[in-house]
């Protein structure tokens, strides 16, 4: 098994992982398979999306802003604002992903 990291600079952001991911399975030694990706936190999520127009990525964190204001009248308080990214991992995609390769 192994760990990426993702770094973030913005709350609501969508960031490709797909060379990293690459590199990964290219380095297993397997030649087919599944690559299954997994986030092991409530505050982000796996989508997979074509990346050719950067507006689509700048059109779902709006629509999730809009959807899920950070300032809504959330109910648990756990750290740092936390409820609005949950409540944002969940309304997206949610994780796990699974991607064959051939």
């Amino acid at each position: 098994m192994q760990t990426l990291s993702v770094k973030t600079v913005r709350r609501t952001q969508l960031v490709d992982v797909t060379a990293q991911v690459q590199k990964v399975v290219a380095s297993s030694g397997v030649s087919n398979g599944i690559c299954y990706l997994c986030v092991p936190h409530t505050t982000a999520a796996i989508t997979i999306n074509e990346c050719a127009d950067p507006d689509v990525a700048r059109d779902v964190e709006g629509a999730l802003d809009r959807l899920v204001p950070a300032a809504g009248p959330y109910r648990h308080s756990e750290g740092n604002n936390r409820s609005t990214a949950r409540a944002r991992s969940y309304r997206e995609v949610g994780t796990p992903a699974r991607c064959p390769w051939l």
